[in-house]
């Protein structure tokens, strides 16, 4: 009997940076300043990798250019998973090439570190505005009740314009 939007946020974030400062700063942004709940912190990428797979949550925003040639790998790993969440990529450089291989990789979302806090906030938003807008429940008639599925239309993984 008509068909009704699911209301998803990105709510459960696993945090990766090999240093432990920038990751108890951004932490306590994400906590505080957003109201998110960081479930994990790792040092490296595999460690985010077995994390999310483990606690399966919304989002991985993991540093991607400290694992070197690896990161574009962890982005392939974190994406492909079973209950893949959104990547948002951390990047120390503002460089468009990497960004791009970066996407083509699987991430949601590229990031440069120095604006994280600027930034996260903005593609967070887009990232749930995408998710709501590709699930949506429908109503399938089954006899005399209705029974309700969820679809999901798409992947999450888009590239955030």
């Amino acid at each position: 009997m008509g068909s009704t939007m699911r209301q998803r946020r990105i709510q459960r974030i696993v945090l990766a940076d090999p240093r432990s400062d920038y990751r108890r700063c951004l932490a306590e942004f994400l906590v505080d300043g957003l109201r998110l709940h960081v479930v994990a912190e790792a040092e490296g990428g595999e460690e985010a990798v077995r994390q999310a797979a483990a606690l399966r949550p919304d989002a991985v925003v993991v540093d991607v250019t400290s694992e070197g040639e690896r990161g574009l790998d962890i982005v392939r790993q974190l994406a492909a998973g079973p209950e893949s969440a959104c990547v948002i990529a951390l990047s120390l450089y503002g460089d468009r090439q990497f960004a791009r291989a970066a996407l083509d990789a699987g991430a949601s979302a590229v990031v440069t570190k120095g604006d994280a806090v600027d930034q996260l906030p903005g593609v967070l938003n887009q990232l749930a505005a995408r998710l709501r807008r590709r699930t949506r429940a429908v109503s399938v008639p089954h006899g005399t009740r209705s029974t309700r599925i969820s679809t999901l239309l798409s992947s999450s993984r888009a590239p955030v314009p």
